[in-house]
This record gives C-alpha cells, sequence and structure tokens, in this order.
C-alpha cells in the first residue's frame, strides 16, 4: 500500500474575539502553547479589529494624522534645503540675451564658471555659493564678450531662484558689479551686501522669467559691464 503524506492541519474559522485564535496555520508546537485569545477592548469590537500582541487593536490601511504631518513636515525641509542651479545652457542662454549675439565661448572655462555655483558636500549656505560663482565667473570670462554683464545677471538670478531679495539700486549696481571684477570686494562680501533670505516659496522657479525680470530692472547696469 503506498504511503501517503499526511494532510495538514489547519486551524478552524475565525471566532469571536476570546472564543479562540484567528485563522492561522497552526503546528503541533504552537497548538500545545497557544493560550486563549484576549478578550475585545469594548463591546464595540468590529471585524477590522486584530490580534496583536497584548490586546486586539483596529488596524487601517490609511495613515495616521500625525503620520501625515511628520511626512508634511519632512517634505517641507526638504524643499526649503534644496538648492536650485543654473545649467551650462542656462548660462549660455544668458549671454545670449545680454549681448544679443551668439558669441564664441570656451567650453572647459564656461564649465568651470558655471559649477562655481556648487559647494562640496551638503552646503546650503546660498550666500557663500553665490559669492564664488560671481568672482568666479568674472576671472575665467568664458565668453567673447559681456562676461561681466553675463555674471551679473546669472548671479542675481541664482540669489532670487533660491528664495533670497536682492536691494541693490540699479545706480549703484554697476559700481558694485566692477568692485568684484578689479578685486576690490571679494564676491562673498558683495553678495552679503545686496541678499537677504525670505520665506520659500516651495515652487520650482522659472528660470527665464526671472532673467527677463533682472535684465528690464537693470538695463542701464547690463550695457555698462557688456564691454566687459
Amino acid at each position: 500500500m503506498p504511503m501517503t503524506r499526511p494532510r495538514k492541519r489547519f486551524a478552524p474559522e475565525p471566532r469571536p474575539p476570546g472564543a479562540g485564535c484567528s485563522k492561522r496555520r497552526l503546528s503541533p508546537t504552537f497548538r500545545r502553547s497557544c493560550a486563549p485569545c484576549p478578550p475585545p477592548p469594548s463591546p464595540n469590537w468590529s471585524p477590522g479589529m486584530r490580534l496583536r500582541r497584548g490586546g486586539w487593536i483596529r488596524t487601517t490601511r490609511g495613515t495616521s494624522q500625525k503620520s501625515r504631518e511628520r511626512g508634511r513636515i519632512r517634505r517641507d525641509v526638504a524643499t526649503v534645503e534644496m538648492i536650485h542651479y543654473l545649467t551650462v545652457q542656462d548660462v549660455l542662454w544668458i549671454n545670449q540675451e545680454v549681448t544679443k549675439e551668439v558669441n564664441d565661448f570656451k567650453y572647459a572655462q564656461l564649465e568651470e564658471a558655471t559649477y562655481a555655483q556648487y559647494a562640496y558636500g551638503k552646503s546650503k549656505d546660498v550666500l557663500t555659493q553665490a559669492g564664488q560663482f560671481l568672482e568666479r565667473f568674472m576671472r575665467l570670462q568664458p565668453f567673447a564678450s559681456g562676461n561681466r554683464a553675463t555674471a551679473f545677471v546669472a548671479t542675481l538670478t541664482f540669489l532670487l531662484m533660491n528664495d533670497h531679495d536682492v536691494v541693490l539700486d540699479p545706480e549703484h549696481a554697476a559700481p558694485w558689479a566692477l568692485d568684484v571684477a578689479e578685486h576690490r570686494v571679494s564676491g562673498r562680501d558683495a553678495v552679503a551686501q545686496v541678499a537677504s533670505p525670505r520665506a520659500p516659496t516651495h515652487i520650482k522657479p522659472v528660470v527665464r522669467t526671472i532673467v527677463h525680470d533682472v535684465i528690464e530692472k537693470y538695463a542701464e547696469t547690463i550695457a555698462a559691464l557688456s564691454e566687459g
């Protein structure tokens, strides 16, 4: 007579709380040590409640209000800490908008000047990064013309993109930029004089809109700096 494997034994169908265990596959060891289920916490027990260690609790597929608030706070912090950067293509376009022509450029110097926006590690010091961006761009001069004007517009755009207001009168803007170009003032100090943080907007900035606003406000400054 052929040997057959014994059929696996399963627990009976779920019973009301306190009358037995929930549906689960039981081993002989577990059956011997299984204690009666604890009584329900209240007469208002419903099938939405599950057995956990220590008693019956109500479980839902949703997220608690406290967890949702914690998640919202984490997203806000992440948004605040994120810095927006100009790309090489953005800087090329800014130079064309400033000079009204397509200029020759040295790609290695342009890339290095653009990457001056970044800092090592997880730095979030917008003023320092904007200052080194302005200073290095004017020193490297990657374009055939319009370097100072491009550096000026790009730096102000970088500040405005990252929730900083720029308080700089148009009549004082050209001397302010020339002080950095001629090494009379460091880029960090110059930026700190005119930029102040504002409440974050949590909205991705539109680079072209910001650039056009800067060009419109500082048209005379850009004309004065375009020779450099």
